[in-house]
């Protein structure tokens, strides 16, 4: 009952009119409650002092019947609480299938070398996959030169199209002199941003991985990619990871910025159509305050949400 009151009183808790936000947790604190539900149990003449399912229910309907001025949508405000330092000696590793290689439904990309720091027992599988006349042609890009590939990965496995294309200019010669590093995101379990959004009337939170970290100097480019159809129609789940990156890579620089830490984060959700523009002013120096088409359709989606 008494957190019940308590997200009462946070989703009025931005209501413009100071008499629409409620107290009611201020007025009924735990101990309050406890005293209600002792007195209601005695009402009812319940001498076993337990409460049933019945009982639970009565009390939570109670509640339903409380007044709210104005309605409100629950919002998660995160507070940042220290940095973690992160390691892409720990990214965990990633894998895929044969079949999958061979559809060409992934790509998996690498530079000359490679072999050298695969274990025995992966090595006859990529020599397969290394031949020029084999059957997973589609499935891999041999990068010419080492030197333009600038990630601490031995291979980068791309899923889709999209990804695809965006390592390829990731290791194309012009792009890659302008690059001091890259990083491929795992889908889960290292880099990854916290987010809320709703499925139908149900509040849901979960997080997600983008997929890209480009350094250039001190600034660091995060890249969601997504298809080009999310321009046209934008799904609400990836409107919410655009606005929660947007904030998180926010704190993270106030944060810096504060501990005199000159590094500074962009987060950029980008189409295949917006490719050429960012990759343009990457090599310009010019990508720091660079929004992409579809950056401007999901802040704009988010606001018209709001």
């Amino acid at each position: 009952m008494f957190q019940k009151l308590k997200s009462i009183d946070e989703e009025s808790i931005d209501a413009d009119d100071p008499k629409d936000r409620t107290n009611y947790a201020k007025r009924f604190p735990l101990a309050k409650c406890e005293e209600i539900v002792k007195a209601s149990l005695k009402n009812a003449k319940v001498k076993s002092e337990k409460i049933t399912d019945e009982n639970r229910q009565k009390f939570w309907q109670a509640l339903g019947t409380l007044r709210r001025e104005a309605a409100k949508r629950v919002v998660y405000k995160l507070s940042p609480k220290a940095l973690v330092p992160m390691n892409t000696g720990d990214r965990q590793h990633e894998s895929c299938s044969a079949a999958q290689l061979r559809r060409g439904s992934k790509t998996v990309f690498y530079a000359p070398g490679c072999e050298a720091t695969l274990v025995d027992d992966q090595r006859e599988f990529f020599r397969e996959v290394d031949g020029d006349d084999g059957d997973f042609v589609q499935g891999r890009v041999v990068v010419e030169k080492s030197v333009d590939f600038k990630t601490p990965a031995n291979l980068v496995i791309a899923d889709a199209t999209p990804e695809r294309k965006f390592v390829r200019e990731l290791t194309g010669r012009e792009n890659a002199l302008k690059i001091d590093s890259w990083l491929k995101n795992t889908p889960m379990g290292f880099y990854s941003v916290e987010y809320a959004w709703k499925r139908g009337n149900k509040p849901k939170r979960g997080e997600f991985s983008p997929d890209f970290l480009i350094k250039q100097g001190e600034q660091v480019f995060v890249v969601e990619v997504k298809g080009d159809e999310e321009i046209g129609d934008p799904s609400a789940d990836n409107v919410k990871k655009h606005e929660y990156a947007t904030e998180h890579f926010k704190r993270l620089n106030e944060w810096l910025a504060k501990e005199h830490i000159p590094s500074r984060y962009q987060f950029n959700m980008i189409s295949p159509k917006s490719y050429n523009v960012f990759f343009q002013k990457l090599r310009d120096g010019g990508l720091a305050a660079f929004r992409s088409e579809l950056d401007v359709v999901m802040a704009g989606a988010d606001n018209a949400e709001g």
